[in-house]
């Protein structure tokens, strides 16, 4: 990647016409104005980040849209709606979305969608730069972009030469190139080509680390779509996302609405010590799996639910693990809870603590619960509860699983 860049870099200096100093950085800013005073832009974009050792860069498909807006928050309200394959070539595929608009922000991603309101807390508004700027591929917005340049531009440790009139592509094109350096050392080298008519993006190249070991690349293509009205608005957001909004909200947001959706990742300790348990969302389990969300403040039904779990998928036809994931952080009393049920461990039963975040993570809001995923990594079908036909229901489960 890095050849290529440095090859563009080249073409680009043979047919450049250099202007003067003052022409130059008139021209920059001029951009930049454009870009941060962008209204009702959309744009389909292609984010690719080449990663050091990896033969495929890793593609991102995004679809954009953005309005200036006098808000001291953010510079424009903005969608972003992203989708990357899953690994394994099956066609799966995750998505997310991000939008921002008058103190409220909504991020949607992997089965979970969080909101942020100034009227409820502004504290994540206001600190490390905001949620609302900080959020995933903001940075591509031409506003957000338009900003950073002109923040850029005044840093003496970028070293950069814009050019107003040149080719790029076998187009016509305004090109920046720049270099943070530090020390004599560079940090990252940049490539911001623009469409000289609209003065909106058309494709950005970062080198970061440029030669050293961790040398990351990452090019952002842009495809503008003609301009509508951008409407970021709950009731818009409600009408575009129905689903998500109507089961994953927050508000809404329980254990019971889990079936039908991927198990979330999680990596938590083995209560043996030897190690930890750990799941990519999206990765295929080795069998099914039913896991076991345990309090160790409520022993007595604990004990009684882990000994019903036991006898019903020692019975049932067909072979699966059982997770006990314990909410505290305790091993020690992880493992002393687990051996007072009558019923022994089965072959394929883990003990894991520290649970309380894919407790949050899955909408648990009552112990014990019982959460039923196929093969696949699927979640299925869920238990509330203690009661005395519990093996049965375990063997129900496991058998339709």
């Amino acid at each position: 990647m890095k050849g290529i860049y440095k090859l563009f870099i080249y073409i680009i200096g043979i047919i450049t016409v250099s202007l003067p100093g003052v022409a130059n950085a008139r021209g920059l800013e001029q951009f930049c104005e454009a870009m941060s005073a962008a209204r009702d832009y959309r744009a389909e974009v292609v984010y690719k980040v080449f990663l050091p050792q990896a033969e495929d860069p890793v593609v991102y498909s995004l679809h954009v849209e953005s309005t200036a807006a006098g808000d001291s928050l953010s510079p424009c309200r903005y969608l972003i709606d992203w989708q990357l394959p899953l690994a394994g070539g099956d066609g799966g595929v995750s998505t997310g979305f991000s939008a921002y608009g008058d103190g409220h922000l909504y991020r949607y991603r992997d089965g979970r969608l969080q909101e942020y309101h100034t009227e409820w807390d502004s504290l994540p508004f206001m600190t490390g730069g905001g949620v609302q700027r900080n959020t995933q591929f903001a940075d591509v917005l031409p506003q957000f972009l338009g900003a950073e340049i002109s923040r850029l531009s005044l840093d003496p440790a970028f070293k950069y030469r814009f050019t107003a009139d040149t080719l790029y592509r076998g187009r016509p094109a305004a090109c920046l190139e720049g270099k943070m350096e530090y020390g004599g050392v560079t940090a990252r080298e940049m490539l911001y080509v623009f469409d000289p008519e609209t003065m909106m993006p058309r494709e950005v190249v970062y080198e970061n680390n440029p030669g050293g070991l961790g040398e990351q690349s990452v090019t952002i293509s842009y495809a503008q779509l003609p301009s509508a009205r951008v409407d970021v608005s709950e009731e818009a957001l409600m009408g575009r996302y129905a689903d998500v909004f109507g089961r994953l909200r927050e508000s809404n947001f329980k254990i019971e609405n889990m079936p039908g959706t991927l198990l979330p990742a999680f990596s938590l300790p083995l209560a043996t010590g030897e190690g930890r348990l750990t799941h990519h969302r999206g990765e295929a389990l080795g069998s099914p799996m039913v896991i076991l969300f345990l309090d160790g403040n409520a022993p007595e039904s604990s004990i009684a639910t882990i000994e019903a779990v036991r006898e019903g998928a020692g019975n049932a036809p067909r072979a699966c693990e059982v997770v006990l994931a314990f909410v505290s952080n305790n091993p020690d009393a992880a493992r002393e809870l687990a051996e007072q049920p009558s019923t022994p461990p089965l072959p394929e039963e883990r003990i894991v603590t520290g649970a309380r975040g894919l407790v949050r993570e899955c909408g648990v809001t009552a112990y014990p619960t019982l959460l039923y995923v196929d093969a696949a990594g699927m979640v299925r079908d869920v238990t509330l509860g203690y009661n005395k036909e519990l093996p049965a229901v375990v063997i129900q489960k496991v058998s339709s699983l």
